[in-house]
């Protein structure tokens, strides 16, 4: 299994894939008033494809993973117990589907003529076989191993651009969130004093 956490640069759209939805894209370049995105493609094309992979270089899988665990109800439970007393601990994971959609956002620009924006999903789906994870002091801290499948598929609107792409992934050595984690709960004020 793979032991890369990253969507790396030549998983990205190549110019051929970005071409089957460009009738779509031009319709939204188009908004602005311009016929110059849907008439002249060749244009807009690698600036377009060059934002993109600028917004998708190196997205960090592990912390939207962390982001999306971050909210549920059992993990924040556990995030307020340990606030409360400062301690670590470790919370086994098992079995569970996987579904984010992230949204990287690219604007155009062509001279003076601003374009409307074009907003991208990249929608993550799959499985999660197993996961462990470290919550310390109210704070998400880390992942200390995982295993999991996932499909990638870049989409712009309905219109799959490229995907879905399989990965199995298997992280066997801990990989912390950014930012020492996510704030599950706060520590709780001390007592007034009397």
């Amino acid at each position: 299994m793979a032991d890369s956490f990253t969507l790396t640069l030549d998983e990205l759209p190549s110019r051929e894939q970005l071409e089957h939805a460009r009738q779509v894209l031009g319709d939204k370049l188009a908004e602005a008033g311009s016929e110059l995105a849907r008439s002249d493609w060749g244009l807009f094309d690698d600036v377009i494809l060059d934002k993109l992979r600028e917004a998708l270089r190196g997205l960090d899988l592990v912390g939207v993973l962390g982001q999306a665990w971050a909210a549920a109800k059992e993990l924040r439970e556990l995030g307020g117990e340990t606030a409360l007393d400062g301690s670590t601990r470790k919370l086994k994971l098992g079995q569970h589907p996987l579904r984010i959609d992230l949204h990287p956002v690219i604007s155009v620009k062509c001279g003076e003529l601003e374009l409307p924006e074009l907003r991208f999903t990249l929608r993550l789906e799959g499985e999660i076989a197993w996961a462990v994870l470290v919550v310390s002091a109210g704070m998400l801290e880390a992942l200390e191993k995982a295993s999991l499948s996932i499909n990638t598929t870049l989409l712009y609107g309905a219109q799959v651009i490229k995907g879905p792409l399989a990965k199995e992934l298997q992280l066997l050595a801990p990989h912390p969130f950014p930012n020492g984690g996510y704030r599950l709960a706060e520590a709780p004020a001390p007592p007034p004093l009397a």
